[in-house]
């Protein structure tokens, strides 16, 4: 279709591609012949279906090719395993870095030798938790249990 666009008199605003999952305005069509850009695939949409799959993604959907050609809603696809895995490390590093951030005072005190007792005892709770939170096996998705956090 790509070869004999400039035969077409399109009279909609926009086309759309169920391989590139993108709109092409037609008003840009020149542009997109002399770069050889413009898919196979496009077909005409109507400028309200146009308006509907570039406005706001409804919960739980992503925009994709319909089975004739024209944009659809479809279901998120579920998280593979591996993605579950790096969500979980990003969560055990937020909750490292929050835990550093917390007893670094502590750290300085109890090194200095000016802790009191009672921020000792925070500092060891908070030290323990964080033994606990890098224990955590990453690979367990979706079953993993965090670690509480000390009461302060």
């Amino acid at each position: 279709m790509a070869g004999v666009v400039h035969m077409m008199i399109y009279t909609k605003k926009f086309l759309y591609s169920a391989t590139t999952n993108s709109f092409y305005p037609t008003a840009m069509l020149s542009a997109y012949e002399n770069a050889n850009s413009l898919p196979d695939d496009v077909v005409e949409i109507d400028d309200s279906e146009a308006e509907e799959f570039m406005s706001e993604t409804p919960v739980d959907k992503v925009r994709c090719g319909g089975e004739n050609g024209h944009p659809s809603w479809c279901n998120v696809p579920p998280l593979t395993v591996e993605q579950q895995i790096l969500i979980a490390e990003k969560i055990r590093q937020a909750l490292l870095d929050e835990a550093a951030t917390l007893t670094c005072d502590w750290r300085t005190e109890l090194m200095l030798g000016t802790i009191d007792d009672s921020d000792k005892s925070k500092l060891a709770k908070w030290m323990g938790y964080i033994k606990k939170v890098r224990a955590v096996d990453t690979k367990k998705v979706p079953d993993i249990k965090w670690p509480s956090r000390p009461e302060n």
